[in-house]
């Protein structure tokens, strides 16, 4: 188990085919509830040790990830599945990395995950980043992050500006 302190505070990770691995870290704040349709903010500081062992949520979604039968097809191209919790609080990152501590600086890849901002997440299987991190001596970092409407929806018209970015904190243009 590897500690590590960040600018929001300590989290504790595991070791996953010989690189460290933290898992469902928060990057950003609730985004549910009053916060629903809004941009984002910081997360705040938290006190003692956050493990970060194992995915956080998935964006809420239709499709593969959450129907088991619309993931037998998905599953014989693309791999096996973990049907993991939907939430509306999904905005947390899985991170990769040879090692920490060791003055190495490493370039760093942000992945983000495909299926048409509708559905998807940087949890799915497919996007284990171990092997990468592990070859290519990189950090490889996945997101969850708001899709379909809780991510895209166009509120400005009819809800006042404070919603002309849209929530995933896109600035929105229609001119």
């Amino acid at each position: 188990m590897a500690i590590v302190d960040t600018t929001l505070g300590k989290i504790s990770g595991t070791m996953e085919k010989r690189v460290l691995t933290f898992k469902g870290v928060p990057y950003g704040a609730s985004t549910g509830g009053n916060r629903r349709f809004l941009p984002p903010v910081p997360m705040e500081p938290w006190t003692g040790t956050r493990y970060t062992t194992d995915y956080g949520p998935i964006s809420p979604q239709t499709g593969a990830l959450v129907d088991w039968d619309a993931a037998a097809g998905d599953e014989y191209v693309m791999g096996l599945k973990r049907h993991l919790p939907q939430s509306e609080d999904c905005l947390v990152m899985n991170i990769w990395t040879p090692n920490v501590g060791d003055g190495g600086k490493r370039p760093v890849m942000v992945w983000l995950h495909g299926r048409g901002y509708a559905s998807g997440a940087g949890s799915e299987m497919i996007y284990n980043g171990a092997n990468l991190a592990r070859r290519g001596d990189i950090v490889v970092v996945t997101i969850n992050h708001r899709l379909n409407i809780f991510g895209y929806l166009y509120l400005a018209d009819i809800a006042g500006e404070d919603l002309v970015i849209a929530p995933n904190g896109i600035p929105i243009n229609l001119q």
